[in-house]
């Protein structure tokens, strides 16, 4: 019958003996060195520097704890479910450069203004409610029509109409462009128009005020054969006062006669016209 062999005391040093048995059930008596003591000895250990604040929360390489990998450990980390790949910062939240409170892989606008005034929308771009790529916030018109040119201001332009010497006859040239305005006024039917004339500086001065009121009339005359209601026209003539540049030369006094438009909130009748120019 055989037996089992005995252990003495001798094959076993004490304190090992010892320590297995208040271990109880420990499968591994000694695991050789663990200088920073987070339980995963020296020789498998890739992170051999481990602060003692992480002994609890290291992985089986002995490295602290990053669910995201972000390279931020989980005891530090304000945002542990970062996407992948997403650059963070010290915090191991992603990046917000602009500080818009939207992180810079989400954000369609990186480079918001960093100023608090300034709103921003789920994609972190100014919020622009006329679309006119004029930020309210800096826009002296947020109620620009839509498909309307804009100004740095987020105002309308409506560029000027010339005329030839003389004339208050709408050029061919011109035609095409009136057509998109009244196309832009039938959409937009809370819109109106201030339809401006003027002049050169040559005749007298009679002569001028006379010209610019019937460039003024011949506009509002073309729009309304559109279909534009004329309650929505008000036409006023400048004469030569208000030029838009010098009279000195003839390229001048070309740009200078012209008819102009500043828009309005449509009157809901005629008689809102009070205080406002009179047609001519």
């Amino acid at each position: 019958m055989m037996t089992m062999p005995s252990i003495s005391k001798s094959s076993v040093p004490l304190s090992i003996f010892l320590l297995a048995l208040a271990m109880g059930g420990c499968t591994h008596l000694y695991m050789g060195p663990d200088d920073d003591r987070d339980q995963v000895p020296n020789s498998r250990d890739w992170c051999p520097n481990t602060p003692r604040s992480l002994h609890g929360d290291v992985d089986q390489h002995g490295c602290p704890l990053d669910m995201d990998g972000d390279g931020v450990p989980n005891e530090r980390d304000q945002c542990p479910a970062t996407p992948p790949l997403v650059p963070v910062d010290e915090t191991g939240c992603p990046r917000d450069t602009d500080g818009d409170t939207v992180p810079d892989y989400r954000d369609f606008c990186p480079n918001t203004p960093t100023d608090p005034r300034v709103p921003v929308n789920a994609h972190g771009c100014p919020i622009d409610a006329d679309w006119d790529g004029v930020p309210d916030i800096y826009d002296r018109c947020p109620k620009t029509p839509s498909f309307a040119e804009t100004n740095a201001a987020g105002c309308w332009i409506i560029h000027n109409l010339h005329f030839d010497f003389d004339k208050a006859d709408l050029q061919p040239e011109e035609l095409q462009r009136l057509d998109r305005l009244a196309d832009l006024l039938t959409a937009n039917p809370g819109i109106g128009l201030e339809v401006h004339g003027h002049a050169d500086a040559k005749g007298t001065a009679r002569h001028n005020q006379q010209l610019s009121e019937q460039r003024a009339a011949a506009i509002k005359a073309f729009l309304t054969g559109k279909g534009v209601a004329p309650e929505r026209l008000i036409t006023v003539g400048f004469g030569a006062k208000k030029p838009f540049t010098s009279n000195a030369t003839e390229q001048g006094r070309a740009k200078n006669r012209r008819g102009e438009f500043r828009p309005m909130q449509a009157p809901a009748n005629p008689l809102e016209r009070e205080g406002k120019p009179q047609d001519q």
